[in-house]
Order: C-alpha cells, then sequence, then structure tokens
C-alpha cells in the first residue's frame, strides 16, 4: 500500500467573505522537503497559509496531514493534528506584553505537561540556540526585527515540530541576518529531517532553500507553475512566472 503524503491539498478553494482569492488548488508536499508558496502581493500565500494550519475553513476542498483530513474530523482531531507542526507569522507575531522567554514558554505550557521548571528551562535552551542568550528578559519591543524573527523563530521549534510553517520569516531583515534564517531552515530540514512550508517572495531565500515551489496568481487565482524555483526561473513556460523570478520580461 502507498504511503499518503505528508500534506496533500485537493481541490481547494479559498475566500475572503465572498472574494474567491484562490481555486483549484492541488499540490503535495513530501516529507523532508522545503516547500516554498510564492506569488504577487495579493495572491492568497498568507490565506493558504492559514488554511493549511487550520485558522480557516477553505470554502471547498481538503488539507490532508498523512492521509487524513484537518477539517473533516472533530475539533479534537484538528488539534491533535496540529500538534505536529510550529507557525512563524510574518514579523514574529509575539506577544507585546510578555517577555521572550515567556513567548516561547507559553507554546511549550500549552502543548506539554512539562514541570515549569523545565519549561522555562527549555524556553531558556531554544532562545540560546537563535543566538538570543542574555535577551531572554526583554519585550518585543525593546529588541530590533531581527531577534524578533529569530525570538519567532524560536517558539516555532520549541517542539522540535515534524513541520514547520514560516511566513516571510526573511523580511525587514538585512541581508547577512536574512541568510542566516536560509542557513537556519537549511539545518531544520538536513539535520533534523523537518519539512518546512515556506512563505516567501524573497527571491534569494528561495533559491537558497526551496526543494520545490509553487506559484499563485493574482489575476487568474490560482497556481500556474510548480517546480524547483531555478527551472521555472529559467524553464517556466508562463511569462508572469519567469518576469517573477528574474529570468525575463512578461
Amino acid at each position: 500500500m502507498t504511503e499518503a503524503p505528508l500534506i496533500e491539498i485537493r481541490g481547494l478553494v479559498l475566500t475572503r467573505g465572498s472574494v474567491v482569492v484562490q481555486r483549484g488548488l492541488a499540490f503535495t508536499v513530501d516529507r523532508g522537503r522545503v516547500f516554498a508558496i510564492t506569488g504577487q502581493d495579493g495572491s492568497g500565500k498568507r490565506t493558504l497559509l492559514r488554511h493549511m494550519v487550520g485558522l480557516d475553513r477553505p470554502a471547498q476542498g481538503e488539507v490532508l496531514y498523512s492521509g487524513e483530513s484537518l477539517w473533516g474530523g472533530t475539533e479534537e482531531d484538528r488539534e491533535r493534528l496540529k500538534t505536529r507542526f510550529g507557525v512563524l507569522f510574518a514579523g514574529g507575531a509575539l506577544l507585546s506584553t510578555k517577555s521572550l522567554l515567556e513567548n516561547v514558554a507559553l507554546h511549550i505550557r500549552l502543548h506539554t505537561s512539562l514541570a515549569e521548571e523545565d519549561v522555562l528551562d527549555l524556553a531558556r535552551l531554544k532562545l540560546a540556540l537563535v543566538g538570543l542568550a542574555g535577551f531572554e528578559h526583554h519585550h518585543p519591543s525593546e529588541v530590533d526585527a531581527s531577534r524578533r524573527a529569530w525570538a519567532g523563530l524560536a517558539r516555532a521549534t520549541a517542539l522540535d515540530p515534524e513541520i514547520l510553517f514560516l511566513e516571510e520569516p526573511t523580511a525587514r531583515l538585512d541581508p547577512l541576518a536574512a541568510r542566516r534564517v536560509d542557513d537556519v531552515v537549511r539545518r531544520l530540514r538536513d539535520d533534523l529531517g523537518a519539512t518546512v512550508v515556506l512563505v516567501s517572495s524573497d527571491l534569494a531565500s528561495l533559491f537558497s532553500v526551496a526543494d520545490e515551489a509553487i506559484f499563485l496568481d493574482s489575476e487568474s487565482k490560482t497556481m500556474t507553475a510548480r517546480g524547483n524555483p531555478a527551472h521555472l526561473r529559467d524553464h517556466s513556460p508562463d511569462p508572469t512566472v519567469r518576469a517573477f523570478l528574474g529570468g525575463g520580461q512578461p
């Protein structure tokens, strides 16, 4: 019997109110890969992410994890599936009233039964691994965008998730900090075997880390390309895709 894909999207229709954002989305994500979602502004990248992590219910279609529907079961089933992944939204999405340590610790408390001392020790370790030792008691407003991004990544990876969803993790970072994020993404894939779903418009990051990418088109409101980013840049039959990726004029 053939093993079900780690993630499968079947006939997904995304809406905002009565407006269709994307239609007919169908793709799979293989285990241990960096899978990128890209496209023009307004094409629905964030909307697709929200549907894949269980925040929004699709108008039509299914999101499946190892063959199990995210929306086909009970609320308890959905919460169980969601424990398999970590999510980093753009800007880190940190709680402004909590320290960086508490932001990470809150996530650990929510999903484990660890003793409080162990929760804090694990939170400190995760912050130290992304270079934030000594910043545990700073609030998000007291650190720069780069450190907020690292804190968000520490929270998303706190429980060593099987699947990691990253939304624009290199946005508003200087080139050096952005490439450090790319290095972390590669290590998560290569050393820990994690599967990374990356929502990004950062071309340098796409070409550096993505094994495969899909392109969401804002005009046709559907997926118009899928493949390795460099191959799509040079060989996609869609001129809009090639132009977006820097391979030519539409």
